[in-house]
C-alpha cells in the first residue's frame, strides 16, 4: 500500500508539473518568452552560419526595438468596431508610411473626439485604443484572408510577396521611429501598431513554413498569431472590467 501511495503521489506531482508547464506555454508572458527565444535561436544561426539561410525564412533583421513594442499589450475599444472605416495611419496602404488621423475621424456614442480628449478616463476608450480598433479590425480581416491564401499556395510563391511587405513595414516603422516626434501619441500609437504588424506577420510565416496541415491546424484551433492576439485581447479586456 505504501509503495504503490507513493508511486501515484509521484504521478500526481508530474501531471501536475506537466499541467502547469502547459498553462504558462499558453499564457501570454509564455507566448513572449517562447518568441524573444525563438528570434534570439534565428539571430545567433545567422550569425554562427551566415551563408547558411534558414529554408524559407525571410531572412529580414527586425529590430530588437520592433520585436520588444510588438510584445506590448494593446487596448481596442470595442464599441467602436460597429463604425466601418476609421483612421488605419497609413499602415495598411503601400510603401505603409505614417498618416495622422484627421481631426472629426473619431467617434464616441455622443459624436466626435477631438485632437486632445479622450471618451472616458479608461485605456480601453482612450484615443490610442479608438485608433487601435480600426488597426484590430484590419488584423482581423487581414489574417483571415491571408490564412485562405497561405492554405493554398505553395511557400516558394508566397515568399517573395512577404519578403517585400515585411522589408516595406520595417523601413517605414523605422523611418517614423527616426522622425523623432514619437511624443505624439498618434505616431506613438502607429509605432505600436505597425510593431504587432510585423511581428505577427513574421511569427505566422514561422508556422507556415513548418508544414500547410500544422498551419491549417492551428488555424481551426484557433492558434495563428493574429488568432491568439484577439484571445490575449480580450482575456486583457475581461481581467480589466
Amino acid at each position: 500500500m505504501g509503495r504503490r501511495a507513493k508511486h501515484l503521489t509521484t504521478q500526481a506531482k508530474q501531471a501536475a508539473k506537466r499541467r502547469h508547464a502547459e498553462m504558462y506555454r499558453q499564457s501570454e508572458k509564455g507566448r513572449e518568452t517562447k518568441s524573444r527565444a525563438n528570434r534570439r535561436s534565428y539571430e545567433q544561426q545567422k550569425t554562427s552560419s551566415p551563408s547558411v539561410a534558414t529554408p524559407l525564412a525571410i531572412d529580414i533583421d527586425i529590430p530588437p526595438e520592433i520585436s520588444a513594442r510588438g510584445c506590448k499589450a494593446l487596448h481596442v475599444s470595442f464599441a467602436h468596431l460597429r463604425i466601418d472605416t476609421g483612421p488605419l495611419l497609413g499602415l495598411w496602404t503601400v510603401p505603409y508610411m505614417y498618416e495622422p488621423p484627421l481631426l472629426g475621424t473619431l467617434h464616441d456614442e455622443g459624436g466626435t473626439v477631438g485632437e486632445e480628449e479622450d471618451v472616458e478616463n479608461s485605456a480601453w476608450t482612450s484615443r490610442a485604443a479608438i485608433l487601435g480598433t480600426f488597426q484590430y479590425g484590419e488584423i482581423m480581416a487581414a489574417g483571415s484572408a491571408r490564412a485562405r491564401q497561405w492554405e493554398e499556395e505553395d511557400l516558394r510563391v508566397l515568399r517573395p510577396g512577404l519578403v517585400k511587405e515585411v522589408n516595406a513595414r520595417v523601413t517605414a516603422w523605422v523611418t517614423l521611429k527616426d522622425s523623432g516626434r514619437e511624443s505624439d501619441e498618434d505616431r506613438g500609437t502607429a509605432l505600436d501598431w505597425g510593431a504587432k504588424l510585423i511581428c505577427l506577420l513574421v511569427d505566422e510565416w514561422d508556422v507556415r513554413r513548418e508544414g500547410v496541415e500544422g498551419y491549417s491546424g492551428a488555424r481551426r484551433t484557433g492558434d495563428l498569431p493574429w488568432q491568439r492576439f484577439r484571445k490575449d485581447t480580450m482575456r486583457w479586456m475581461n481581467e480589466d472590467a
